[in-house]
């Protein structure tokens, strides 16, 4: 695996209480490993495991914008894939909206991953890459003009524009 491309994108997430960390391993412009740590320990453990496992030199820790807070993550009610398409079409609007909302905070964050659903409080999250989240807002973006919710179909187009 070549590692000149390779780096670890370490982010701060939640409170100071919390000390929650999402740790992103980097190649060129594509996320290859993505994991959720609590505690300081935990999140030194995992970079220099996956420094160690990818060959990674580069280490970035990006603090969060003063003032900038991530919002909880929905939980909703299932445990299955075939369980969540079901929750999703009967409750399309509820999910493009935090489609949208997630988008915006991966956008201000600097976040190359986005946590959508959680499935039912178990800590388990649906989750989103970079490079689909065009696709995500576009489909959001359709929905809201059959149903001529234009403010925001204003807010998704913006969007569009700035990935």
């Amino acid at each position: 695996m070549k590692t000149q491309d390779m780096k670890i994108v370490v982010k701060s997430e939640g409170s100071k209480k919390s000390e929650k960390f999402i740790i992103d391993v980097i190649d060129g412009d594509n996320v290859i490993h993505s994991e959720s740590v609590k505690g300081l320990q935990e999140r030194d453990r995992i970079v220099w495991k996956l420094a160690d496992m990818y060959g990674a030199l580069d280490i970035e820790i990006v603090q969060p914008r003063e003032g900038f807070k991530l919002s909880e993550v929905p939980s909703i009610p299932v445990l299955e894939e075939e369980e969540a398409e079901l929750f999703f079409e009967e409750n399309s609007e509820f999910v493009y909206n935090r489609i949208l909302q997630a988008v915006e905070e991966g956008i201000e964050s600097g976040n190359n991953t986005i946590n959508l659903f959680e499935l039912n409080g178990s800590g388990v999250c649906i989750t989103s890459e970079k490079s689909n989240w065009r696709h995500g807002v576009q489909q959001a973006l359709d929905y809201y003009t059959v149903n001529e919710m234009y403010d925001r179909c204003a807010r998704a187009d913006l969007l569009l524009k700035k990935l």
